[in-house]
C-alpha cells in the first residue's frame, strides 16, 4: 500500500521548507524493519518539493511531498528517504517535471522498467487520467506485481523487442520518457536535487560525498552537477557481478554505448561495484557507506526505502 502524501508548511522563498522529523519517526528499510536507534532529532529534516498534478500538459495544480533525512544511527550517513513519496520513489519528483513536457493529448505512458520508475509512471498516471504500460522481463514483472502496480504489465523477451513495443506505443500517441538515452531526465532530476543540496548544506555541513544506486544514470549525474559543483564527491553504485538488483544495472555489460544517457557523463562520475552479500539496495548502500573512513560525511540517496514510523 502507498504512504500516503505529506503535506508540508507553505513553501519559503528558498523553495523548500523544513520541518522538524515527526513523532517516532525513525528510518528503516522498505520491508518496515528498523536499522538502528532512532536518529537524534536535531539531526533530521525534511525537504519538501513541489510537484504538477492535473492533466498532462495543462500546467495543473501543485501539491507538497515532503522526503525526510536522517542518520539511522548516531555518527552513521545522513540517508534520503525516497519511499516516503506515492510511488515510494524519488523517481516520483523526476517524472512529475519531465511530464510537463508530454503533450496535451498524451494517450498514455510507457516505459521500459520493472522498478522504481514504473511504480513513479504508474502513480503519476492515475493522477493524470492515464494508462500505463511497463515493459519488463519476467523477474520485473515479478517485482512490479508485488510492489502494487496497477498498469498493464508486458513482459518481453529482450531488449529489442521491449524497444520496438515503445516505438510503436509512441507512435499510436503514447509519451515514451526514453529513459536510458534522454538526457532531458537528468535536468528533471536536477530540478530537485538542487533543493536537496541546499538542504544539506544548511542542515548537514559534515557530509562530503554521496553515493546512489546506478540504474539509467539519470539520478547519478542529476547529483553529479549540482554537488560536484559544490565540491561533493558523487559515487554511483553497480551490483556485483553476477548479481542483480531492481533498478540497478552494470554498465560495462548493459551500457548503450554513445546513446546512453550516461555516456557523457562516464569519465567523471565513478561507478563502484556493491558488496555481493547485500540483500537490498539500502543494505548496499550503507554497507559502501560504512566502508568510508567517515561514514558520517556520508549522503546516502535511497530510491525506496520508508520510514517505518508513520
Amino acid at each position: 500500500m502507498e504512504p500516503p502524501l505529506t503535506i508540508a508548511q507553505p513553501p519559503s522563498p528558498r523553495g523548500f521548507s523544513l520541518q522538524p522529523p515527526g513523532r517516532g519517526e525513525c528510518p528503516g528499510p522498505v520491508s518496515g524493519r528498523t536499522s538502528g536507534p532512532r536518529p537524534d532529532s536535531p539531526g533530521a529534516a525534511r525537504l519538501a518539493w513541489d510537484v504538477p498534478t492535473g492533466e498532462v500538459g495543462d500546467g495543473g495544480s501543485r501539491m507538497r511531498v515532503v522526503f525526510p533525512l536522517s542518520r539511522p544511527w548516531p555518527g552513521g550517513p545522513v540517508v534520503l528517504w525516497g519511499g516516503a513519496l506515492p510511488a515510494g520513489s524519488l523517481k516520483y519528483l523526476t517524472f512529475s517535471h519531465h511530464l510537463q513536457s508530454a503533450p496535451a493529448e498524451t494517450k498514455g505512458l510507457v516505459e521500459l522498467s520493472g522498478a522504481s520508475s514504473a511504480l513513479a509512471l504508474d502513480a503519476l498516471g492515475r493522477e493524470r487520467g492515464l494508462p500505463v504500460v511497463a515493459l519488463t522481463d519476467t523477474m520485473g514483472t515479478a517485482y512490479l506485481r508485488a510492489n502494487g502496480f496497477g498498469g498493464e504489465v508486458r513482459t518481453v523477451h529482450g531488449f529489442t523487442q521491449a524497444w520496438e513495443l515503445a516505438l510503436d506505443y509512441e507512435r499510436q500517441g503514447w509519451f515514451w520518457p526514453r529513459q536510458l538515452a534522454n538526457g532531458a531526465l537528468v535536468e528533471s532530476v536536477e530540478s530537485w536535487t538542487t533543493r536537496l543540496l541546499d538542504i544539506v548544506q544548511d542542515v548537514y555541513p559534515a557530509v562530503r560525498s554521496v553515493v546512489c544506486g546506478f540504474g539509467t544514470g539519470a539520478t547519478v549525474a542529476g547529483l553529479y552537477r549540482p554537488f560536484s559543483a559544490a565540491g561533493y564527491e558523487v559515487v554511483g553504485l553497480q551490483p556485483a557481478s553476477g548479481r542483480t538488483m531492481p533498478g540497478w544495472r552494470r554498465w560495462a555489460e548493459q551500457s548503450l554505448g554513445s546513446k546512453d544517457l550516461f555516456y557523457p557523463y562516464r569519465e567523471d562520475v565513478p561507478l563502484e561495484t556493491a558488496d555481493a552479500k547485500a540483500v537490498d539496495a539500502l543494505a548496499a548502500l550503507l554497507a559502501w557507506a560504512r566502508s568510508e573512513r567517515r561514514p558520517e560525511e556520508v549522503l546516502v540517496i535511497s530510491h525506496n526505502a520508508r520510514p517505518p514510523f508513520e
